[in-house]
């Protein structure tokens, strides 16, 4: 999904979200900050049902892999449950976009 946020002045900045109905991959991640990149979207958010996989978590220490290249930006990922369709407060990985 591409959203925007409207400021005073019109559009202020672009927000791209990805839902996935099972555990973030390395794919799913590439992809988000692709239409992160693409839109130019301040905010690209990754959700998924699943906690965010301990490997994901090692790699990102080790090499940035949810920083995005064109925007500067990063990936945001965060937990959803499924029943509430609401984002897991304290899930963000690795921090809030908020």
């Amino acid at each position: 999904m591409v959203g925007f946020i409207r400021g005073k002045y019109g559009i202020d900045d672009y927000i791209v979200v990805e839902v996935k109905r099972d555990a973030v991959t390395l794919q799913d991640i590439y992809q988000a900050k692709m239409y992160g990149d693409l839109f130019s979207a301040r905010y690209a958010l990754l959700l998924s049902p699943e906690p965010v996989p301990e490997e994901i978590k090692r790699l990102h220490g080790n090499t940035f892999i949810l920083n995005r290249f064109m925007s500067g930006w990063q990936v945001y990922i965060g937990q959803w449950n499924e029943s509430s369709s609401v984002v897991i407060q304290g899930s963000w990985f690795p921090q809030s976009p908020l």
